[in-house]
């Protein structure tokens, strides 16, 4: 995607604008997930007079600017001063599907610039994350994206009734604010559209429970979790951080264990980290702590669901071959 210089005082050439692009351009580009061009690269690249944001928002040439950046989505915005408080409003625009979608944030005018943005940048990774489908996808067709996934719950559920998931977001002491819970939240709303069933039990000594898992611990599966179904045991982290330039970068950790909810078997697991920014207080760590527990759920989710089945398949075929003869 391409950051395009952000209007302030509506005048479309502002250095201010521009140092905002650039400023989000950079803490955006820390995930590795997004290719970024900054505001120089992209003006550089078009080869001729970027459109205005009304003009973007309206969709107007926007297809025509994806082609000549080859990206799926322009970021630009507005940003403006009043009644002593500074205001920047960013406005990510589809390519191919020409949705906008926005995220804001303000502070004091006589706040650092960095301060703001960093600010604003989760509600535009945020976005980026959730919206891709509709951002990258030509009208009509954004729902490809979760097809496969879609598709593979489907073919299971007409041999067998899925298996419900259970869904444990453990996080370490000393971590700020509550990104384990709207974690599993966020878990339980994705599992729910695939056409599965889940539960999000938050009660300590099973969150206790799945973070021993992950250092690990044993998988004896406790009581009141033990039967039918998978088990996404989940913790969160973050590692401290370090300056890269204006921007403070910590890590945003996540290790996560599939297990059979009847005997504890392990039946996939991950572990990834994302850079999250330091600095930018509970809204971007817990931004980051989301998005890298959904990333390591996607990258598990397969294996642990082609596992399930194998088991269960090796366990009917062996019923089967046990069975007794039946007498003519």
């Amino acid at each position: 995607m391409a950051f395009l210089g952000f209007e302030y005082d509506e005048q479309a050439d502002s250095r201010i604008g521009q140092r905002i692009a650039e400023l989000l351009s950079e803490v955006l580009a820390l995930n590795p997930a997004l290719k970024v061009l900054g505001p120089e690269v992209a003006g550089d690249l078009a080869n001729g007079p970027l459109p205005r944001m009304a003009a973007l928002v309206r969709g107007e040439d926007v297809a025509s600017l994806g082609a000549r950046l080859q990206v799926d989505a322009v970021v630009t915005g507005q940003a403006y001063a009043l009644e002593g408080r500074f205001f920047v409003v960013a406005k990510v625009v589809g390519c191919a599907s020409g949705r906008v979608f926005g995220a804001g944030a303000d502070g004091l005018v006589q706040a650092p610039l960095t301060d703001i943005v960093e600010a604003l940048a989760p509600g535009v990774d945020d976005l980026l994350a959730e919206r891709r489908p509709e951002l990258t996808l030509p009208a009509g067709e954004v729902r490809r994206a979760e097809e496969t996934t879609e598709a593979r719950v489907r073919a299971l559920s007409r041999q067998r009734e899925p298996p419900p998931v259970i869904l444990l977001v453990a996080q370490p002491e000393g971590t700020a604010g509550n990104p384990a819970a709207i974690a599993q939240d966020r878990l339980s709303q994705l599992v729910r559209r695939i056409g599965m069933t889940a539960r999000a039990p938050r009660a300590a000594d099973l969150l206790e429970w799945a973070h021993a898992v992950n250092a690990g611990g044993k998988s004896e599966v406790p009581g009141p979790l033990r039967g039918q179904g998978i088990i996404v045991a989940m913790s969160l982290g973050l590692e401290a951080g370090e300056e890269r330039g204006p921007l403070n970068v910590a890590n945003a950790l996540a290790d996560v264990v599939w297990l059979d909810a009847r005997d504890g078997a392990r039946l996939a697991s991950a572990r990834l980290a994302r850079p999250a920014l330091a600095r930018g207080g509970e809204g971007a760590a817990g931004a980051a702590a989301r998005r890298v527990a959904e990333a390591a759920f996607r990258q598990s989710f397969t294996a642990a669901l082609s596992r399930w089945e194998a088991r269960h398949r090796e366990e009917q075929e062996g019923a089967a071959g046990g069975a007794p003869a039946q007498s003519p």
